[in-house]
């Protein structure tokens, strides 16, 4: 299967053939991994964007249209789930800021603002 392009085995895996997105991962997956790794900073959270991006792309294969190479496809999948990982990572970030600030500074319990 190595001598297969990553077209060739995009069409094998879309006949049913299994082995052949098992080829594209060996491919791939380091590459997408340090993708990740960089733009996230762990190996954890990394490992997860891998993990979701080949599924995302064997789930969305019908799609692949093959104006870019499947590794470009790939890599833009494994970036957006960056992004979004580093989104929720910001938004979980300031949420546990604020519920400290609330520990820290709990409101006064006769607030003249609330009456306003």
């Amino acid at each position: 299967m190595e001598q297969l392009t990553d077209l060739d085995l995009v069409n094998e895996v879309r006949a049913g053939d299994r082995r052949a997105y098992t080829e594209l991962m060996n491919r791939y997956k380091e590459k997408i991994y340090w993708v990740a790794r960089r733009m996230l900073g762990n190996h954890a959270d990394a490992d997860d964007v891998v993990q979701e991006a080949f599924l995302k792309a064997f789930l969305n294969l019908g799609d692949f249209r093959g104006d870019a190479g499947f590794y470009t496809w790939l890599y833009r999948i494994a970036v957006n789930l960056s992004l979004n990982a580093l989104r929720k990572r910001h938004v979980m970030d300031y949420l546990r800021e604020s519920e400290l600030a609330q520990k820290v500074f709990p409101p006064a319990k006769d607030d003249p603002h609330k009456e306003l």
